[in-house]
């Protein structure tokens, strides 16, 4: 049996519940990113100048077969932040428009979104999510029930960051097609993590990591557009894009690609990783999670005496649970660490507090049974 925790850099000191937040990279992965970086330092010139839009483009072939897509139709970028402002700002977002979203999105785009609608005058509108999501037909009546013929734009989350649920987005799309509206999806904590058909889904846009979920090197993202939204792309960073094939440039890739010097081997270094993940993450290790995130559910319901906000099984590896009022829980996380080596967030969105465990290859049943008998403890002390 395979120990997959020595197949980590991971501090065996630490008890890892966060992959969610940052991810972590498998070793073999990473002794590719760091022959890439050893590769480029040997003849930099050689290297960004001469081969790496070869590279990039064979890079963006795995990736693409990986999502389902064509590689014309997404280009590598830092991160998802830096993806979902490049279409952000590249939208015609005017005086009075409206962008649609819900009250459960990331936090940092959420501050995006209320930067560019004061300084454009464009209205930024939050539709109210009841949790628990109970069932597709009432998500979508609700998000779309602040809709207006100002709306121009729907923006939402397919995995959320804060409260780990899965949206409808599929429907969203659909709905918000027949309405005329741009599509644009925070796939932050998807890819990897469920089976993502972006020819399927076909949003006009799609942002997401590779750095989470399919566990390369930080710094390798992608952004998608679909055929007909390039056309509503202007680049973040203006730099040497549009000039070398100006007669068949792809608007996306161009621009978008190289913006500047920087150091292209975390995005290289992609298809190592989806080979890991296709290797590794057999449905049999999935099944495994599923029971750990029901495990993990069970004894948080049991010990906070609160209700989950998901109903049924989940078949994602990420589960967030409501604290109770009487628990404070930024001294609950700061405990966690500082006297039991337990990297797990608590987080606050809409006036609840939210404990987050994110359970990948290398979590194991004893992994959750410590935090298990650390938070029993630690909520009695509080009575």
């Amino acid at each position: 049996m395979t120990n997959y925790k020595n197949e980590f850099y991971l501090d065996k000191a630490v008890t890892f519940l966060n992959h969610g937040s940052f991810g972590a990279t498998p070793k073999v992965v990473m002794e590719e990113y760091q022959r890439l970086q050893i590769e480029l330092e040997q003849q930099p010139v050689d290297f960004i100048a001469r081969r790496s839009e070869a590279l990039f483009a064979k890079a963006r072939e795995s990736a693409a077969h990986f999502l389902h897509t064509k590689a014309e139709n997404i280009v590598f970028v830092q991160n998802t932040t830096t993806g979902l402002n490049i279409v952000a700002n590249s939208l015609d977002l005017k005086q009075g428009d409206q962008v649609l979203t819900t009250n459960l999105e990331y936090g940092a785009a959420q501050r995006m979104w209320e930067i560019l609608a004061e300084r454009k005058g464009f209205k930024y509108t939050c539709s109210k999510i009841s949790l628990p999501i109970t069932s597709t037909e009432v998500f979508v009546n609700e998000f779309f029930k602040n809709v207006s013929d100002k709306t121009k734009v729907v923006f939402l989350s397919h995995i959320t960051s804060a409260t780990a649920l899965l949206f409808p987005v599929k429907e969203i799309i659909a709905e918000a097609k027949k309405r005329q509206l741009i599509t644009f999806i925070d796939g932050a904590h998807a890819p990897g993590h469920i089976p993502l058909n972006l020819t399927e889904l076909d949003p006009d846009f799609y942002i997401g990591n590779f750095h989470k979920w399919v566990m390369s090197p930080k710094g390798s993202a992608f952004l998608y557009a679909s055929q007909n939204a390039k056309k509503w792309l202007k680049p973040f960073i203006i730099g040497w894009g549009g000039i070398h094939n100006t007669a068949q440039a792809n608007n996306l890739v161009d621009e978008n690609q190289l913006p500047g010097t920087r150091d292209m081997s975390a995005c290289l270094a992609v298809p190592k990783a989806i080979e890991y993940n296709l290797k590794h993450l057999t449905p049999k290790k999935r099944t495994e999670f599923k029971a750990l995130i029901a495990f993990a559910k069970s004894k948080f319901e049991t010990i906070f005496k609160t209700k989950a906000i998901s109903e049924g099984k989940s078949d994602l590896q990420i589960y967030a649970h409501p604290l109770p009022q009487n628990i404070d829980g930024i001294h609950l996380k700061k405990h966690l660490w500082e006297a039991h080596k337990i990297e797990i967030p608590v987080m606050k969105i809409n006036d609840i507090q939210y404990i987050r465990i994110s359970v990948q290859i290398y979590v194991e049943q004893a992994d959750i049974e410590k935090l298990v008998a650390v938070l029993t403890e630690y909520v009695g002390t509080i009575g």
